[in-house]
Protein backbone atom coordinates (compact mmCIF):
# COMPACT_ATOMS: atom_id res chain seq x y z
CA UNK A 1 0.00 0.00 0.00
CA UNK A 2 0.89 3.17 -0.73
CA UNK A 3 2.42 5.43 1.87
CA UNK A 4 -0.23 8.08 2.71
CA UNK A 5 -1.19 11.33 5.28
CA UNK A 6 -4.86 11.14 6.37
CA UNK A 7 -6.45 13.25 8.50
CA UNK A 8 -8.05 12.60 12.08
CA UNK A 9 -10.66 14.74 14.33
CA UNK A 10 -9.72 14.62 18.13
CA UNK A 11 -11.74 16.70 20.28
CA UNK A 12 -12.83 19.02 17.22
CA UNK A 13 -9.20 19.42 15.99
CA UNK A 14 -7.76 17.94 13.47
CA UNK A 15 -4.96 16.42 13.52
CA UNK A 16 -2.68 14.66 10.81
CA UNK A 17 -0.80 11.18 10.36
CA UNK A 18 1.59 9.87 7.75
CA UNK A 19 1.14 5.99 7.53
CA UNK A 20 3.11 3.36 5.44
CA UNK A 21 3.93 -0.10 5.21
CA UNK A 22 6.40 -2.50 4.97
CA UNK A 23 7.75 -6.53 5.31
CA UNK A 24 9.08 -7.72 8.45
CA UNK A 25 11.24 -10.86 9.06
CA UNK A 26 9.41 -12.84 11.17
CA UNK A 27 12.25 -14.92 12.68
CA UNK A 28 14.48 -11.98 13.02
CA UNK A 29 17.72 -14.32 12.25
CA UNK A 30 16.62 -15.09 8.44
CA UNK A 31 17.49 -12.47 5.88
CA UNK A 32 17.62 -12.31 2.41
CA UNK A 33 14.45 -11.17 0.34
CA UNK A 34 13.95 -14.36 -2.37
CA UNK A 35 12.60 -17.85 -2.34
CA UNK A 36 13.62 -19.63 0.70
CA UNK A 37 14.52 -16.58 2.52
CA UNK A 38 12.45 -17.06 5.32
CA UNK A 39 8.61 -16.01 6.06
CA UNK A 40 7.78 -12.40 6.33
CA UNK A 41 4.71 -10.21 7.28
CA UNK A 42 2.92 -6.64 6.27
CA UNK A 43 2.93 -4.21 9.21
CA UNK A 44 1.56 -0.76 9.07
CA UNK A 45 2.80 1.95 10.72
CA UNK A 46 1.38 5.63 11.62
CA UNK A 47 3.61 8.54 12.51
CA UNK A 48 1.90 11.29 14.00
CA UNK A 49 2.14 14.96 12.25
CA UNK A 50 0.76 17.48 13.63
CA UNK A 51 -2.11 19.99 12.92
CA UNK A 52 -1.64 22.05 9.80
CA UNK A 53 -0.66 24.98 11.54
CA UNK A 54 2.05 22.43 13.19
CA UNK A 55 3.23 20.75 9.89
CA UNK A 56 3.32 24.58 8.48
CA UNK A 57 5.95 25.41 11.44
CA UNK A 58 8.02 22.30 11.02
CA UNK A 59 8.39 22.71 7.42
CA UNK A 60 9.67 26.16 7.39
CA UNK A 61 12.30 25.25 10.66
CA UNK A 62 13.51 22.36 7.79
CA UNK A 63 16.12 22.80 5.19
CA UNK A 64 13.82 22.62 2.91
CA UNK A 65 12.36 25.12 0.38
CA UNK A 66 8.93 24.96 1.53
CA UNK A 67 7.53 28.81 2.41
CA UNK A 68 4.45 27.82 3.52
CA UNK A 69 1.27 25.58 4.07
CA UNK A 70 -2.54 26.53 3.14
CA UNK A 71 -5.49 24.40 3.79
CA UNK A 72 -8.56 25.09 1.72
CA UNK A 73 -12.02 23.15 1.80
CA UNK A 74 -12.36 21.43 -0.96
CA UNK A 75 -14.87 18.37 -0.40
CA UNK A 76 -18.18 19.62 0.34
CA UNK A 77 -18.27 22.89 -2.06
CA UNK A 78 -16.64 21.03 -4.86
CA UNK A 79 -19.46 18.65 -5.32
CA UNK A 80 -21.81 21.45 -4.72
CA UNK A 81 -19.62 23.06 -7.56
CA UNK A 82 -19.81 19.88 -9.70
CA UNK A 83 -23.82 19.34 -9.30
CA UNK A 84 -24.23 22.72 -10.14
CA UNK A 85 -22.09 22.42 -13.53
CA UNK A 86 -24.12 18.97 -14.24
CA UNK A 87 -27.39 20.70 -13.99
CA UNK A 88 -26.43 23.90 -16.33
CA UNK A 89 -27.34 25.81 -13.34
CA UNK A 90 -24.05 28.14 -13.72
CA UNK A 91 -24.79 28.73 -17.37
CA UNK A 92 -28.31 29.63 -16.84
CA UNK A 93 -27.31 31.84 -14.25
CA UNK A 94 -24.18 33.38 -17.00
CA UNK A 95 -27.41 33.58 -19.47
CA UNK A 96 -29.77 35.83 -17.46
CA UNK A 97 -27.49 37.61 -15.62
CA UNK A 98 -24.75 39.09 -17.38
CA UNK A 99 -21.66 41.82 -16.72
CA UNK A 100 -19.40 42.47 -14.08
CA UNK A 101 -18.89 44.07 -10.80
CA UNK A 102 -16.08 45.31 -9.65
CA UNK A 103 -14.23 42.79 -12.11
CA UNK A 104 -16.02 39.78 -11.30
CA UNK A 105 -19.04 38.14 -13.43
CA UNK A 106 -21.99 38.97 -11.84
CA UNK A 107 -23.44 35.82 -12.03
CA UNK A 108 -20.61 34.31 -9.73
CA UNK A 109 -21.97 36.79 -7.39
CA UNK A 110 -25.45 34.36 -7.54
CA UNK A 111 -23.68 31.09 -7.74
CA UNK A 112 -21.13 31.61 -4.92
CA UNK A 113 -24.71 32.89 -2.76
CA UNK A 114 -26.05 29.48 -3.49
CA UNK A 115 -23.29 27.22 -3.07
CA UNK A 116 -22.57 29.38 0.64
CA UNK A 117 -25.96 28.18 1.67
CA UNK A 118 -25.31 24.98 1.15
CA UNK A 119 -21.82 24.74 2.73
CA UNK A 120 -21.54 26.81 5.41
CA UNK A 121 -24.81 29.60 5.39
CA UNK A 122 -23.37 33.16 6.48
CA UNK A 123 -24.50 36.89 5.76
CA UNK A 124 -23.78 38.33 2.41
CA UNK A 125 -21.04 40.37 4.76
CA UNK A 126 -18.86 37.77 5.18
CA UNK A 127 -19.21 35.31 2.01
CA UNK A 128 -15.93 36.81 0.95
CA UNK A 129 -13.91 35.14 4.33
CA UNK A 130 -16.00 31.90 3.51
CA UNK A 131 -14.85 31.64 0.03
CA UNK A 132 -11.51 32.60 0.75
CA UNK A 133 -11.07 29.50 2.60
CA UNK A 134 -12.85 27.24 -0.21
CA UNK A 135 -11.27 26.69 -3.69
CA UNK A 136 -14.19 28.69 -5.25
CA UNK A 137 -11.12 32.10 -5.94
CA UNK A 138 -8.40 29.63 -7.41
CA UNK A 139 -10.94 27.81 -9.86
CA UNK A 140 -13.10 30.22 -10.70
CA UNK A 141 -10.48 33.37 -11.06
CA UNK A 142 -12.20 35.89 -8.63
CA UNK A 143 -10.57 38.07 -5.35
CA UNK A 144 -12.48 37.21 -2.55
CA UNK A 145 -12.50 40.23 -1.11
CA UNK A 146 -14.82 41.73 -3.61
CA UNK A 147 -18.01 39.82 -2.48
CA UNK A 148 -19.56 41.30 0.26
CA UNK A 149 -22.52 43.39 1.44
CA UNK A 150 -22.57 46.51 -0.32
CA UNK A 151 -21.61 44.19 -3.99
CA UNK A 152 -24.11 42.14 -3.47
CA UNK A 153 -26.73 44.46 -2.78
CA UNK A 154 -25.43 46.77 -6.12
CA UNK A 155 -24.97 42.76 -8.17
CA UNK A 156 -28.85 42.20 -6.51
CA UNK A 157 -30.46 45.76 -7.75
CA UNK A 158 -28.95 45.00 -11.53
CA UNK A 159 -30.90 42.02 -11.78
CA UNK A 160 -34.30 43.00 -9.90
CA UNK A 161 -34.48 47.13 -9.26
CA UNK A 162 -35.96 48.25 -6.00
CA UNK A 163 -36.07 52.05 -7.91
CA UNK A 164 -38.43 49.86 -10.33
CA UNK A 165 -40.41 48.59 -8.02
CA UNK A 166 -40.99 51.33 -6.30
CA UNK A 167 -41.83 53.20 -8.90
CA UNK A 168 -44.36 50.65 -10.52
CA UNK A 169 -46.17 50.48 -7.08
CA UNK A 170 -46.29 54.72 -7.16
CA UNK A 171 -48.37 54.29 -10.56
CA UNK A 172 -50.47 50.71 -9.50
CA UNK A 173 -52.42 50.13 -6.72
CA UNK A 174 -50.73 47.12 -5.29
CA UNK A 175 -52.43 46.91 -2.12
CA UNK A 176 -54.51 43.76 -2.95
CA UNK A 177 -51.55 42.01 -4.87
CA UNK A 178 -50.32 39.68 -2.46
CA UNK A 179 -47.06 38.70 -4.41
CA UNK A 180 -46.94 42.83 -3.87
CA UNK A 181 -46.08 43.73 -7.62
CA UNK A 182 -42.86 42.00 -8.02
CA UNK A 183 -41.80 41.55 -11.72
CA UNK A 184 -39.64 38.50 -10.98
CA UNK A 185 -39.94 36.97 -14.19
CA UNK A 186 -36.18 36.43 -14.62
CA UNK A 187 -36.13 34.06 -11.49
CA UNK A 188 -39.26 32.40 -13.21
CA UNK A 189 -37.09 32.04 -16.51
CA UNK A 190 -33.70 30.24 -14.76
CA UNK A 191 -36.61 28.12 -12.06
CA UNK A 192 -37.73 26.38 -15.04
CA UNK A 193 -34.93 25.73 -17.51
CA UNK A 194 -32.82 24.25 -13.99
CA UNK A 195 -35.96 22.58 -13.81
CA UNK A 196 -35.70 21.24 -17.47
CA UNK A 197 -32.55 20.76 -17.39
CA UNK A 198 -32.85 17.79 -14.67
CA UNK A 199 -36.05 16.61 -15.19
CA UNK A 200 -33.89 15.63 -18.57
CA UNK A 201 -31.00 14.17 -16.54
CA UNK A 202 -32.95 12.17 -14.10
CA UNK A 203 -35.49 11.02 -16.24
CA UNK A 204 -38.45 12.70 -14.37
CA UNK A 205 -41.85 12.48 -15.31
CA UNK A 206 -44.05 14.94 -12.16
CA UNK A 207 -47.61 13.62 -12.82
CA UNK A 208 -47.67 14.16 -9.30
CA UNK A 209 -46.82 17.26 -7.46
CA UNK A 210 -46.75 18.15 -3.70
CA UNK A 211 -48.09 21.82 -3.12
CA UNK A 212 -47.91 23.82 0.41
CA UNK A 213 -46.56 27.19 1.87
CA UNK A 214 -44.82 28.32 4.59
CA UNK A 215 -43.65 31.15 6.05
CA UNK A 216 -40.46 32.77 7.50
CA UNK A 217 -39.77 35.14 9.66
CA UNK A 218 -37.68 38.11 10.04
CA UNK A 219 -36.26 41.21 12.29
CA UNK A 220 -37.24 43.63 10.16
CA UNK A 221 -38.61 46.89 12.49
CA UNK A 222 -41.81 47.33 12.85
CA UNK A 223 -40.99 50.89 10.97
CA UNK A 224 -38.74 49.58 8.15
CA UNK A 225 -40.98 49.93 4.93
CA UNK A 226 -41.72 46.48 3.43
CA UNK A 227 -44.83 45.53 1.31
CA UNK A 228 -43.89 41.66 1.63
CA UNK A 229 -42.58 41.61 5.48
CA UNK A 230 -46.04 41.59 7.44
CA UNK A 231 -47.30 40.66 10.37
CA UNK A 232 -49.35 37.14 10.35
CA UNK A 233 -49.97 33.79 11.73
CA UNK A 234 -46.24 32.33 12.01
CA UNK A 235 -45.62 28.86 11.10
CA UNK A 236 -43.23 29.01 14.18
CA UNK A 237 -44.93 30.78 16.52
CA UNK A 238 -43.19 33.92 15.92
CA UNK A 239 -46.50 35.80 15.10
CA UNK A 240 -44.88 39.41 16.98
CA UNK A 241 -42.04 39.70 14.19
CA UNK A 242 -42.86 40.07 10.73
CA UNK A 243 -42.89 37.75 8.02
CA UNK A 244 -42.32 36.54 4.53
CA UNK A 245 -44.82 33.80 2.93
CA UNK A 246 -43.52 30.64 0.47
CA UNK A 247 -45.51 28.71 -1.58
CA UNK A 248 -43.65 25.76 -3.37
CA UNK A 249 -44.64 22.90 -5.81
CA UNK A 250 -42.25 20.38 -5.52
CA UNK A 251 -41.92 16.39 -7.96
CA UNK A 252 -43.16 14.42 -5.52
CA UNK A 253 -40.74 11.31 -6.44
CA UNK A 254 -37.56 13.40 -6.08
CA UNK A 255 -38.64 16.50 -3.70
CA UNK A 256 -36.84 18.93 -6.33
CA UNK A 257 -38.49 22.23 -6.32
CA UNK A 258 -40.10 22.90 -9.67
CA UNK A 259 -41.91 26.37 -8.57
CA UNK A 260 -41.77 28.71 -5.77
CA UNK A 261 -43.26 32.22 -5.29
CA UNK A 262 -43.25 34.51 -2.09
CA UNK A 263 -46.18 36.66 -1.29
CA UNK A 264 -47.13 38.73 1.65
CA UNK A 265 -46.69 37.64 4.92
CA UNK A 266 -50.26 38.40 6.19
CA UNK A 267 -51.96 36.58 2.92
CA UNK A 268 -53.64 33.84 3.65
CA UNK A 269 -52.73 30.21 2.36
CA UNK A 270 -56.33 29.54 0.42
CA UNK A 271 -55.76 32.94 -1.20
CA UNK A 272 -52.34 32.90 -2.30
CA UNK A 273 -53.36 28.91 -3.95
CA UNK A 274 -56.35 30.78 -5.70
CA UNK A 275 -53.42 33.25 -7.45
CA UNK A 276 -51.17 30.31 -8.83
CA UNK A 277 -53.53 27.45 -9.43
CA UNK A 278 -53.92 28.51 -13.19
CA UNK A 279 -50.28 29.48 -13.46
CA UNK A 280 -50.05 25.85 -11.75
CA UNK A 281 -51.53 23.65 -13.99
CA UNK A 282 -50.12 24.91 -16.95
CA UNK A 283 -46.84 23.92 -15.51
CA UNK A 284 -47.81 20.79 -14.58
CA UNK A 285 -49.11 19.73 -17.85
CA UNK A 286 -45.69 21.18 -19.97
CA UNK A 287 -43.95 19.13 -17.30
CA UNK A 288 -45.51 15.71 -17.39
CA UNK A 289 -45.19 13.76 -20.41
CA UNK A 290 -48.45 11.85 -19.27
CA UNK A 291 -51.49 11.83 -21.42
CA UNK A 292 -53.56 11.42 -18.26
CA UNK A 293 -54.39 14.25 -15.92
CA UNK A 294 -51.54 15.51 -13.50
CA UNK A 295 -52.51 14.83 -9.69
CA UNK A 296 -51.56 17.92 -7.24
CA UNK A 297 -51.62 16.83 -3.61
CA UNK A 298 -52.00 19.38 -0.90
CA UNK A 299 -52.60 20.70 2.51
CA UNK A 300 -56.29 21.54 4.07
CA UNK A 301 -54.76 25.33 4.31
CA UNK A 302 -55.35 25.24 1.08
CA UNK A 303 -59.33 24.13 0.86
CA UNK A 304 -61.41 27.30 -0.78
CA UNK A 305 -64.54 26.49 -2.60
CA UNK A 306 -63.46 28.43 -5.51
CA UNK A 307 -59.97 27.07 -5.55
CA UNK A 308 -61.13 23.58 -6.35
CA UNK A 309 -63.87 24.89 -8.86
CA UNK A 310 -60.62 25.94 -11.23
CA UNK A 311 -59.29 22.93 -10.89
CA UNK A 312 -62.22 21.04 -11.84
CA UNK A 313 -61.77 18.81 -14.91
CA UNK A 314 -58.33 19.71 -15.53
CA UNK A 315 -56.39 17.85 -12.82
CA UNK A 316 -57.05 15.56 -10.26
CA UNK A 317 -56.24 16.48 -6.38
CA UNK A 318 -56.15 14.68 -3.48
CA UNK A 319 -56.83 16.93 0.10
CA UNK A 320 -57.61 16.82 3.61
CA UNK A 321 -60.81 18.10 5.37
CA UNK A 322 -61.18 19.09 8.98
CA UNK A 323 -63.30 15.76 10.43
CA UNK A 324 -64.75 17.91 13.20
CA UNK A 325 -66.48 19.51 9.74
CA UNK A 326 -68.23 16.24 9.35
CA UNK A 327 -69.73 14.92 12.87
CA UNK A 328 -71.47 12.20 11.40
CA UNK A 329 -68.60 10.52 9.76
CA UNK A 330 -66.45 11.13 13.42
CA UNK A 331 -69.05 9.04 15.27
CA UNK A 332 -68.95 5.96 12.83
CA UNK A 333 -66.98 3.28 15.24
CA UNK A 334 -63.37 2.43 14.13
CA UNK A 335 -64.36 -1.11 15.05
CA UNK A 336 -67.08 -0.76 12.18
CA UNK A 337 -64.09 0.86 9.60
CA UNK A 338 -64.45 -2.26 6.42
CA UNK A 339 -60.83 -1.43 4.84
CA UNK A 340 -57.15 -1.71 5.92
CA UNK A 341 -54.05 -1.32 4.62
CA UNK A 342 -51.06 -0.47 6.17
CA UNK A 343 -51.52 1.31 9.78
CA UNK A 344 -54.54 2.61 8.35
CA UNK A 345 -58.13 1.48 8.80
CA UNK A 346 -60.26 3.06 6.42
CA UNK A 347 -63.82 3.55 5.54
CA UNK A 348 -65.03 5.56 2.52
CA UNK A 349 -68.18 7.23 0.90
CA UNK A 350 -68.90 9.36 -2.00
CA UNK A 351 -70.46 12.96 -1.09
CA UNK A 352 -70.15 16.55 -2.43
CA UNK A 353 -67.67 18.41 -0.78
CA UNK A 354 -68.03 22.26 -1.52
CA UNK A 355 -70.36 21.39 -4.78
CA UNK A 356 -68.40 19.09 -6.01
CA UNK A 357 -69.08 15.27 -6.31
CA UNK A 358 -65.96 13.98 -4.64
CA UNK A 359 -64.85 10.14 -3.38
CA UNK A 360 -63.65 10.42 0.53
CA UNK A 361 -61.74 8.25 2.79
CA UNK A 362 -61.84 8.45 6.52
CA UNK A 363 -58.53 6.74 8.14
CA UNK A 364 -57.70 6.27 11.53
CA UNK A 365 -54.11 5.12 12.63
CA UNK A 366 -53.61 3.85 15.88
CA UNK A 367 -50.23 4.66 16.62
CA UNK A 368 -51.05 8.59 15.57
CA UNK A 369 -53.89 8.32 18.07
CA UNK A 370 -51.61 7.33 21.04
CA UNK A 371 -49.45 10.07 19.80
CA UNK A 372 -51.91 13.05 19.71
CA UNK A 373 -53.81 11.65 22.80
CA UNK A 374 -50.38 12.26 24.64
CA UNK A 375 -50.04 15.93 23.02
CA UNK A 376 -53.53 16.27 24.87
CA UNK A 377 -53.26 15.35 27.84
CA UNK A 378 -49.65 16.67 28.04
CA UNK A 379 -50.80 19.69 27.38
CA UNK A 380 -54.09 19.79 29.88
CA UNK A 381 -51.11 19.35 32.34
CA UNK A 382 -49.19 21.83 31.36
CA UNK A 383 -52.56 24.62 31.51
CA UNK A 384 -52.50 23.22 34.73
CA UNK A 385 -49.17 24.49 36.11
CA UNK A 386 -49.23 27.72 34.22
CA UNK A 387 -52.34 28.33 35.33
CA UNK A 388 -50.89 27.48 38.94
CA UNK A 389 -47.83 29.96 38.17
CA UNK A 390 -49.55 32.54 37.47
CA UNK A 391 -51.54 32.57 40.74
CA UNK A 392 -48.63 32.46 42.30
CA UNK A 393 -47.17 36.01 40.68
CA UNK A 394 -50.00 38.02 42.67
CA UNK A 395 -48.56 39.81 45.54
CA UNK A 396 -51.87 39.89 47.03
CA UNK A 397 -53.20 36.05 46.52
CA UNK A 398 -57.18 35.95 45.55
CA UNK A 399 -58.98 33.92 48.35
CA UNK A 400 -62.42 32.74 47.35
CA UNK A 401 -62.94 34.40 44.01
CA UNK A 402 -61.00 33.64 40.61
CA UNK A 403 -59.54 36.89 39.23
CA UNK A 404 -59.96 37.97 35.77
CA UNK A 405 -56.20 37.87 34.70
CA UNK A 406 -56.92 33.59 35.68
CA UNK A 407 -60.27 33.78 33.55
CA UNK A 408 -59.14 35.36 30.73
CA UNK A 409 -55.55 33.43 30.54
CA UNK A 410 -57.65 30.14 30.61
CA UNK A 411 -59.57 31.36 28.20
CA UNK A 412 -56.84 32.31 25.40
CA UNK A 413 -55.27 28.92 26.44
CA UNK A 414 -55.38 26.19 24.04
CA UNK A 415 -56.47 23.70 26.37
CA UNK A 416 -57.90 25.80 28.51
CA UNK A 417 -61.55 24.32 27.24
CA UNK A 418 -60.65 20.85 28.77
CA UNK A 419 -60.57 21.91 32.27
CA UNK A 420 -62.92 23.96 34.76
CA UNK A 421 -61.29 25.99 37.10
CA UNK A 422 -62.34 27.44 40.95
CA UNK A 423 -60.59 28.75 43.90
CA UNK A 424 -60.69 27.59 47.21
CA UNK A 425 -58.71 29.33 50.37
CA UNK A 426 -56.16 30.37 47.49
CA UNK A 427 -55.52 27.27 45.96
CA UNK A 428 -56.92 25.90 42.42
CA UNK A 429 -59.20 23.22 41.67
CA UNK A 430 -59.23 21.79 38.69
CA UNK A 431 -62.00 19.72 37.45
CA UNK A 432 -61.31 18.54 33.95
CA UNK A 433 -64.51 18.30 31.51
CA UNK A 434 -65.11 14.66 30.37
CA UNK A 435 -67.03 15.55 27.52
CA UNK A 436 -65.16 18.15 25.89
CA UNK A 437 -62.53 15.05 26.39
CA UNK A 438 -64.00 12.81 24.94
CA UNK A 439 -65.26 14.78 21.66
CA UNK A 440 -61.61 15.56 21.24
CA UNK A 441 -60.71 12.15 21.69
CA UNK A 442 -63.21 10.92 18.96
CA UNK A 443 -61.38 12.37 15.98
CA UNK A 444 -57.81 11.88 17.48
CA UNK A 445 -55.97 9.24 15.13
CA UNK A 446 -58.12 10.10 12.16
CA UNK A 447 -57.66 11.59 8.70
CA UNK A 448 -59.88 12.54 6.57
CA UNK A 449 -59.38 12.00 2.67
CA UNK A 450 -60.96 13.41 -0.30
CA UNK A 451 -60.56 13.44 -3.89
CA UNK A 452 -62.35 14.18 -7.25
CA UNK A 453 -61.01 10.95 -8.98
CA UNK A 454 -64.23 9.34 -8.39
CA UNK A 455 -62.49 6.11 -9.77
CA UNK A 456 -59.58 6.51 -7.55
CA UNK A 457 -58.95 3.71 -4.75
CA UNK A 458 -58.62 4.13 -1.07
CA UNK A 459 -55.19 3.11 -1.01
CA UNK A 460 -53.86 5.50 -3.76
CA UNK A 461 -55.65 8.48 -1.96
CA UNK A 462 -53.66 7.39 1.56
CA UNK A 463 -50.40 6.61 -0.29
CA UNK A 464 -50.14 10.15 -2.15
CA UNK A 465 -51.68 11.99 0.84
CA UNK A 466 -48.94 10.44 3.00
CA UNK A 467 -45.91 10.92 0.19
CA UNK A 468 -46.33 14.87 0.40
CA UNK A 469 -44.45 14.79 3.38
CA UNK A 470 -41.32 15.47 0.96
CA UNK A 471 -42.15 18.79 0.55
CA UNK A 472 -42.20 19.00 4.42
CA UNK A 473 -38.79 17.72 4.54
CA UNK A 474 -37.96 20.28 2.10
CA UNK A 475 -39.41 22.98 4.52
CA UNK A 476 -37.10 21.60 7.24
CA UNK A 477 -33.94 22.00 4.84
CA UNK A 478 -34.80 25.35 3.95
CA UNK A 479 -35.06 25.62 7.57
CA UNK A 480 -32.77 24.05 9.43
CA UNK A 481 -29.47 26.13 10.90
CA UNK A 482 -27.20 22.91 9.26
CA UNK A 483 -28.33 23.07 5.73
CA UNK A 484 -29.55 26.17 4.28
CA UNK A 485 -30.89 27.96 7.36
CA UNK A 486 -33.38 30.56 5.31
CA UNK A 487 -34.56 31.98 8.51
CA UNK A 488 -34.94 34.42 9.87
CA UNK A 489 -34.57 36.55 6.84
CA UNK A 490 -32.42 39.61 7.29
CA UNK A 491 -32.68 41.49 3.89
CA UNK A 492 -35.26 44.28 4.60
CA UNK A 493 -35.84 45.56 0.90
CA UNK A 494 -38.00 43.16 -1.11
CA UNK A 495 -36.11 42.76 -3.85
CA UNK A 496 -33.39 41.13 -2.19
CA UNK A 497 -35.53 39.20 -0.19
CA UNK A 498 -36.75 37.55 -3.59
CA UNK A 499 -33.35 37.15 -4.69
CA UNK A 500 -32.48 35.63 -1.26
CA UNK A 501 -35.54 32.65 -1.84
CA UNK A 502 -34.42 32.33 -5.13
CA UNK A 503 -30.46 31.33 -4.03
CA UNK A 504 -32.51 29.12 -1.02
CA UNK A 505 -34.70 26.95 -3.59
CA UNK A 506 -31.60 26.99 -6.12
CA UNK A 507 -29.90 25.38 -3.16
CA UNK A 508 -32.43 23.12 -2.27
CA UNK A 509 -32.74 21.64 -6.14
CA UNK A 510 -28.92 20.95 -5.54
CA UNK A 511 -29.05 19.60 -2.06
CA UNK A 512 -31.54 17.15 -3.20
CA UNK A 513 -30.64 16.01 -6.31
CA UNK A 514 -26.87 15.50 -4.34
CA UNK A 515 -29.04 12.72 -2.61
CA UNK A 516 -30.63 11.38 -6.17
CA UNK A 517 -27.24 10.70 -7.02
CA UNK A 518 -25.81 9.46 -4.42
CA UNK A 519 -28.74 6.92 -3.98
CA UNK A 520 -28.60 6.24 -7.50
CA UNK A 521 -24.81 5.21 -7.58
CA UNK A 522 -24.16 4.21 -3.78
CA UNK A 523 -26.79 4.04 -1.28
CA UNK A 524 -29.37 6.57 0.59
CA UNK A 525 -27.71 8.80 2.24
CA UNK A 526 -29.31 12.25 3.66
CA UNK A 527 -27.61 15.41 2.46
CA UNK A 528 -26.12 15.91 6.52
CA UNK A 529 -24.45 13.52 6.13
CA UNK A 530 -23.31 13.62 2.52
CA UNK A 531 -21.95 17.13 3.98
CA UNK A 532 -20.42 15.85 6.86
CA UNK A 533 -18.77 13.02 5.12
CA UNK A 534 -17.17 15.32 2.46
CA UNK A 535 -16.54 18.31 4.75
CA UNK A 536 -13.57 17.20 6.04
CA UNK A 537 -12.01 16.72 2.70
CA UNK A 538 -9.32 19.43 2.74
CA UNK A 539 -7.09 20.34 -0.39
CA UNK A 540 -3.24 21.12 1.01
CA UNK A 541 -1.21 23.09 -0.66
CA UNK A 542 2.23 23.77 0.01
CA UNK A 543 4.17 26.97 -1.85
CA UNK A 544 7.89 26.32 -2.15
CA UNK A 545 10.46 29.04 -3.37
CA UNK A 546 10.99 30.57 -6.95
CA UNK A 547 6.94 30.65 -7.02
CA UNK A 548 6.48 26.18 -7.05
CA UNK A 549 4.05 24.21 -5.11
CA UNK A 550 2.60 21.41 -4.84
CA UNK A 551 -1.04 20.24 -4.46
CA UNK A 552 -2.87 17.11 -2.26
CA UNK A 553 -6.46 16.43 -1.15
CA UNK A 554 -6.18 14.94 2.56
CA UNK A 555 -6.88 11.07 2.26
CA UNK A 556 -10.17 9.57 2.51
CA UNK A 557 -12.26 6.82 4.14
CA UNK A 558 -14.16 4.24 1.85
CA UNK A 559 -17.15 6.30 2.08
CA UNK A 560 -15.63 9.64 1.50
CA UNK A 561 -13.56 8.22 -1.79
CA UNK A 562 -16.91 6.85 -3.14
CA UNK A 563 -18.12 9.83 -2.79
CA UNK A 564 -14.92 11.42 -4.33
CA UNK A 565 -15.96 9.61 -7.19
CA UNK A 566 -19.33 9.59 -7.33
CA UNK A 567 -18.94 13.85 -7.71
CA UNK A 568 -16.14 13.27 -10.20
CA UNK A 569 -13.89 15.79 -7.67
CA UNK A 570 -10.69 14.33 -9.28
CA UNK A 571 -11.73 16.84 -12.11
CA UNK A 572 -11.89 19.57 -9.60
CA UNK A 573 -8.50 18.20 -8.20
CA UNK A 574 -6.90 17.87 -11.71
CA UNK A 575 -8.36 21.95 -12.82
CA UNK A 576 -6.60 22.88 -9.65
CA UNK A 577 -3.27 21.09 -10.10
CA UNK A 578 -3.31 21.98 -14.08
CA UNK A 579 -3.87 26.00 -13.04
CA UNK A 580 -3.12 26.72 -9.91
CA UNK A 581 0.52 28.57 -10.69
CA UNK A 582 -1.97 30.75 -12.81
CA UNK A 583 -4.48 31.01 -10.53
CA UNK A 584 -2.94 31.07 -6.64
CA UNK A 585 -1.28 34.60 -7.39
CA UNK A 586 -4.62 36.02 -6.63
CA UNK A 587 -5.30 34.68 -3.21
CA UNK A 588 -1.63 33.29 -2.54
CA UNK A 589 0.22 35.91 -2.89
Amino acid sequence: MDPKIYPKKIGGKTYYYYQYTRREKINLNDEGKGPGSGKSKVKTFSEYLGTAESIHKKINESKTKCISVRQKSFGFPSAVYQICRKTGLDEILKKYIHGERYSVPKYIYFLMAIINRLDHASSKEKIGLWAKKTIFPELLNFKSSKFNSKSFWYVTDDVINEKELRKYRHENDCADDIFAGLNDEIFIKMEDEIFLKVKELFKLNPTTIAYDTTNFFTYIQPQTPSELANTGKSKENRNHLKQVGLTTAVDMDSGIPMFHKIYKGNAHDSNCFSEIIDELILKMKYYSASAGKPVIVLDKGNNNEENFKKMKNKVYWVGSLVPSHFKNLLEIPVKSYPGKYTEHKYITFTQQVMGLNCFLVLTFNRSLYNKQKFSLLSGIKKCKQQLKKKLDEYKRKPVNKLPKGIITFKKEHRYGKYINVDINNSELIFIEDSSEIKKTEERLGKNLLFSNKLTALPEWLIDNYKDKNILEQDYHLLKSPDIIRSRPIRHWTDTKIRAFCFSCMCALSIARIMEQTVEKNYRKMSIGLIKEELQDLKLITMIYKDNDYETKVTDRSTVQQKLFDIFKLDEIENDLTLHFKKLHSVEMQ
